[in-house]
């Protein structure tokens, strides 16, 4: 069960990267909402939070002490409670040496200098790694030619295709002709099937000409015998 965290008395400067650092060594966090003075953090998991609590409350954020406690009252919706899930693909690539301090959403912006992103994960998986899912293979490729071995936040992180789901689309690519096939040959059979009917019908058709009354033959009666001759 998810449990939000109140952090007070923060500077105006603060921003989300700051508070993911402060809070990173204690789990996995759902979402931050950023106020002016003040925000909250939600956690995954309520034991996350109360160890982040117990740790943090009076411990400095930008050099001022902040209060940290559990959040009174009930949690507002969260923001993607209206939204679709995320959408996975198979075009996906391993990020690897990801610095700590890069969060899931750091990664997902970075990357969309070469495409469109549609899942994006850091250190959940394994630590100083991440995961990125483009809509499009052009995407997937693109990002590997151009951030392969690039500086994000002081690290060179290195860009290779997952193996597995490379895999997964090559079954799916090698299905599809087979089932084309399939189909063409039997439309392609239903098609000569029509064809061989028709033509048996119309050989039946001129093998059976309507039959039509012959004129009838009037025979002719034989003449009859003349009277044979009186004797004389």
């Amino acid at each position: 069960m998810s449990t939000r965290v109140y952090v007070g008395n923060i500077p105006y400067d603060t921003r989300e990267r700051d508070l993911e650092n402060f809070f990173r060594k204690f789990g996995r966090i759902h979402e931050i909402f950023l106020k002016n003075g003040y925000a909250f953090v939600e956690f995954d998991d309520s034991r996350d939070a109360d160890d982040a609590v117990y740790e943090l409350n009076d411990r400095k954020l930008l050099g001022r002490r902040v209060s940290v406690e559990i959040a009174k009252g009930k949690p507002r919706p969260r923001a993607d409670t209206r939204k679709a899930p995320p959408t996975r693909t198979d075009y996906r690539l391993i990020v690897e040496n990801l610095s700590s301090t890069i969060s899931w959403h750091d990664l997902k912006k970075y990357m969309g200098k070469a495409g469109e992103v549609a899942y994006a994960d850091a250190h959940n998986i394994h630590r100083n790694e991440g995961i990125v899912e483009f809509t499009s293979y052009d995407d997937m490729k693109y990002a590997i030619e151009k951030l392969d071995n690039t500086d994000l936040n002081g690290r060179k992180i290195r860009l290779t295709e997952d193996v597995k789901a490379k895999s997964k689309r090559d079954r799916s690519r090698s299905r599809s002709p087979r089932t084309s096939r399939r189909r063409s040959h039997s439309k392609e059979k239903d098609s000569r099937s029509r064809s061989r009917s028709r033509s048996l019908s119309k050989q039946r058709d001129n093998k059976s000409p309507s039959r039509s009354r012959s004129p009838s033959v009037k025979r002719s009666r034989s003449p009859s015998r003349s009277p044979s001759k009186a004797k004389d």
